[in-house]
């Protein structure tokens, strides 16, 4: 029987909406990377994530990189949560960035 992959949810762009659906993520324990800049960046890396939901809040640790830490492999899952008008922008930041896949070839995020 073929092992499963274990998916690595990379969520560019975790603002208000992309920090929702990093944190629903990292609640359900998968793992999950927000890519953020700057004072969010900051404060997530300082302090987590707390969300206010109808159960009640929850508060989870997250991993944070800029774009240059990060390393892709064939089990990323690029989810863009952008802003619409950076949406191109991050589309051609991301689409040649290097994937490594599980037999050691490379491609790029735009071919995989």
């Amino acid at each position: 029987m073929p092992s499963e992959i274990q998916h690595r949810y990379v969520v560019i762009g975790a603002g208000a909406i992309g920090g929702c659906i990093g944190g629903v993520l990292a609640r359900a324990n998968a793992p999950v990377l927000l890519v953020a800049r700057g004072r969010n960046a900051e404060a997530l890396a300082a302090d987590g994530l707390t969300m206010h939901t109808p159960d009640g809040p929850f508060h989870v640790s997250v991993a944070v990189a800029s774009i240059e830490e990060v390393r892709l492999t064939h089990a990323a899952v690029l989810v863009s949560a952008t802003k619409t008008q950076q949406l191109d922008a991050a589309l051609r930041e991301w689409g040649d960035r290097p994937v490594v896949a599980a037999d050691g070839t490379v491609a790029t995020a735009g071919e995989c």
